[in-house]
């Protein structure tokens, strides 16, 4: 029983420490990646970089703050990402929101791959005052909500590079349950957790049972 015992706490103290090793690799990594971003945008003579947030919080993630007197940001953005020969997909979250999804390829040296995915959500604040928000793609299936409100929530989905957005109406969930779960469409499931005040707190996607990931 002893033995056991001892192999379950050292078994967990493993985990805990590999879970600890990659997370500092993903840090590295985004380090590396928010310095090579910020060579690329101090190439453009339209976009000045104010300042960046760079905290450590639970989401491995970085932020950029950006102005811009140009009139079309969004393609400025593009031919830069065009020019130093990256590649990249793009959509259209709202009309104040654009992410991108792009590929740092080997200028990341510190990852040891040969591609690296990258995350660049750009949120327009005002007239000129934008905000880039990076996170990794480290995952074939991503996530994340980009804006909530008591009876709607927005969030998009990125399953093997292909990514789409979604708008779910939530007027008529269940709230008193803490957790809705409902088909999203043919292939995934939506589970929405809620907090107290019966908000979503957090959302979960899965791939429907059988349902074969795309290639």
């Amino acid at each position: 029983m002893e033995k056991t015992s001892g192999d379950f706490v050292k078994s967990l103290k493993d985990k805990i420490s590999k879970k600890k090793k990659q997370e500092k690799l993903q840090r590295n990594i985004l380090h590396d990646s928010l310095d090579y971003l910020i060579s690329i945008v101090k190439e453009s003579p339209q976009i000045e970089l104010r300042s960046v947030k760079n905290f450590e919080t639970n989401e491995i993630s970085c932020f950029l703050n950006l102005y811009s007197e140009c009139e079309n940001i969004p393609h400025s953005i593009g031919s830069l990402i065009e020019k130093n020969g990256l590649d990249f997909r793009k959509i259209e979250l709202d009309p104040k929101r654009i992410l991108y999804l792009v590929d740092f390829g080997e200028n990341i040296i510190s990852s040891g791959k040969t591609n690296n995915w990258f995350f660049l959500e750009f949120y327009f604040k005002g007239k000129y005052i934008f905000e880039l928000k990076m996170t990794q793609n480290h995952e074939e299936l991503t996530y994340s909500i980009f804006d909530r409100k008591y009876y709607n929530i927005k969030f998009w989905i990125c399953d093997n590079l292909e990514m789409t957005v979604y708008d779910i109406p939530i007027k008529n969930s269940d709230r008193d349950k803490n957790r809705s779960r409902i088909p999203l469409n043919e292939k995934y499931t939506l589970t929405m957790l809620f907090d107290l005040i019966g908000e979503v707190e957090k959302i979960n996607i899965s791939r429907k049972i059988g349902r074969k990931k795309d290639n």
